[in-house]
């Protein structure tokens, strides 16, 4: 499947769970971006499979962090806490 085909749910977990530092920190920012734009639209609302795919990508995200303190960061940026 092409990747402008798939849904930008499942492109952000592919980039989340990226094994390079540099794609997974990108994505998290975009993702941050993505949730605020999305919510704040008229249709903001997220079916069940799209939450899924995020939350995937946001969990293999925290998995290849080797350090707790990479890990607090991976998962505090996402939600704009220092």
């Amino acid at each position: 499947m092409a990747l402008a085909m798939q849904s930008s749910e499942f492109q952000f977990a592919q980039r989340l769970a990226s094994s390079e530092k540099g794609v997974r920190d990108r994505a998290v920012r975009k993702l941050r971006q993505y949730l605020s734009a999305r919510t704040q639209s008229d249709t903001g609302s997220f079916s069940q499979e799209e939450l899924l795919k995020i939350w995937k990508g946001l969990f293999y995200c925290m998995w290849v962090q080797d350090e707790p303190l990479l890990q607090s960061t991976c998962l505090f940026r996402p939600s704009g806490r220092p």
